[in-house]
């Protein structure tokens, strides 16, 4: 949400599950 474009992030995590999991631990957050 802070980075401007929270649509794309977030539909970058739901088509690619690797990056999910590992931006999910950087942020400690679901994908949000």
């Amino acid at each position: 949400m802070k980075n401007g474009q929270p649509i794309n992030q977030v539909a970058a995590y739901s088509f690619v599950p690797r990056l999910r999991p590992a931006v999910g631990r950087g942020r400690g957050t679901d994908g949000k």
